[in-house]
């Protein structure tokens, strides 16, 4: 997809869209969580949230924390953004989900959802400008690009019976998965994760893991994997996620848990 807003030759705070929705709400400065400042205090142009209502300060610099704050909750700005996620770097695509969290735009899933990217970024750690759709969502109904896990204690007997322990009410993804023993397997045997569609049995689904866990390895000791990324780790709506004993055996493994990343899509 074609970038529709390029950065070049724009300035952080920046509109790039046209102002005439009835969209500006005035708060007090201190009511707003903007980005870090020498002041203490909101800049025109900064990214803001106030609790889960986001938006962009439209009015004059505040010269004091009682000043009163125009703050514009639509639009397309040319904002700076941190391209990574929960996971690290992460490239910005065009209609990403982008999120706030003091002050800082990126796609990490635990702040407020703050608009849909209008430009790309190559993955780094360091701000860099891009076009935003600021808007603001209701994070119970919005889920697309959150992220949950899903986790479950389990012993030789759950692996050997393929156990199930989510139902997708949704379409969301597998991101990666954590695995920890107390006991062994005392014998070769690895574990992965299948993913079963609706009337599908057990062992005739898809493994989505990378790689699969191993269950003779270092009791209390969690290990991670990611997870494929050729459509298996996809779920629709009634997909299930199971153990799956993937070789060997595991007759004695007990006080294990895994717990699995997800992303609603």
């Amino acid at each position: 997809m074609a970038t529709q807003y390029p950065a070049t030759g724009r300035v952080a705070g920046e509109e790039g869209s046209i102002s005439d929705q009835g969209r500006y709400v005035t708060f007090v400065e201190s009511d707003l969580v903007h980005p870090t400042h020498t002041d203490g205090l909101a800049d025109k142009g900064d990214p803001v949230n106030i609790g889960n209502i986001v938006g962009v300060v439209d009015s004059a610099s505040p010269t004091a924390a009682t000043d009163l704050v125009t703050v514009d909750t639509e639009g397309i700005w040319y904002l700076n953004v941190v391209a990574s996620d929960d996971a690290g770097t992460s490239a910005v695509v065009l209609g990403d989900q982008l999120f706030i969290a003091s002050g800082i735009i990126s796609k990490k899933a635990g702040g407020i959802p703050f608009g849909k990217a209008m430009g790309a970024l190559t993955g780094s750690g360091t701000a860099a400008l891009c076009a935003v759709k600021v808007h603001q969502e209701d994070p119970v109904t919005s889920l697309s690009g959150r992220k949950f896990t899903v986790s479950m204690p389990f012993a030789a007997a759950d692996v050997t019976a393929g156990k199930g322990f989510f139902i997708a009410p949704a379409a969301c993804r597998v991101v990666s998965a954590y695995e920890a023993h107390g006991t062994v397997a005392g014998q070769a045997g690895t574990l992965q994760i299948e993913k079963c569609n609706t009337g599908e049995a057990k062992t005739a689904g898809d493994v989505v893991l990378a790689s699969a866990f191993d269950l003779t390895s270092t009791i209390n000791t969690p290990v991670s994997t990611a997870a494929v990324a050729d459509g298996k780790e996809l779920l629709v709506a009634g997909d299930q996620l199971r153990l799956n004993l993937a070789s060997g055996a595991a007759t004695s493994l007990a006080d294990a848990v895994i717990t699995v990343l997800m992303q609603w899509l």
